[in-house]
């Protein structure tokens, strides 16, 4: 016998004696018991919330996140503020109906009805977002810039605005 067979079979007694060791057997048991626990949370989980169909609009109440990635959408949203950069007030009432827009087509991607950013603003459910209050002002700004002809913006209030549809946007998990 060399030092190898030694070794084997050393490894294999100490093997043979912790699972014949009453703690190893009420470690199996706690763990299997753990495991049932799971796999019951798991089946009620899916019987409370039910997820026929679509997987993700079961999970996450909405159809998907934004196809694009983060960086691009990131990227988007600096455009737009970078709109509040330039001195005239055109270019902030711009910057308003871009995020107006932007928000209109995430909105759509997640799946929200309507057919435009009015009316899927509307058909998010009251809960699903503790920023919609602030989104609501923001795109009640959006329409004084579209429906009020002389409707001033200053660059505070549209750093104000702007800010609200950012705020709303980063709940949303949509920017960083």
């Amino acid at each position: 016998m060399n030092s190898s067979d030694d070794f084997v079979s050393v490894i294999q007694t100490v093997f043979e004696a912790v699972t014949a060791s009453t703690t190893f057997s009420l470690l199996l048991g706690f763990l299997g018991l753990y495991c049932l626990v799971l796999f019951a949370d798991i089946v009620l989980l899916f019987i409370l919330r039910p997820v026929g169909g679509d997987l993700k609009k079961g999970f996450f109440g909405t159809k998907e996140r934004p196809l694009a990635s983060a960086r691009s959408l990131n990227r988007e949203w600096k455009n737009i503020e970078a709109r509040l950069g330039c001195p005239t007030p055109s270019e902030y009432k711009l910057a308003i109906l871009e995020a107006d827009a932007f928000l209109d087509r995430v909105l759509s991607e997640m799946g929200y009805a309507g057919s435009d950013a009015g009316g899927r603003i509307e058909a998010i459910p009251p809960g699903h977002f503790s920023k919609l209050d602030a989104l609501r002002e923001a795109h009640e700004a959006r329409n004084r810039v579209v429906l009020e002809r002389n409707f001033v913006l200053g660059k505070t209030e549209a750093a104000r605005v702007l800010g609200l549809y950012r705020e709303f946007l980063e709940e949303a998990e949509i920017l960083s």
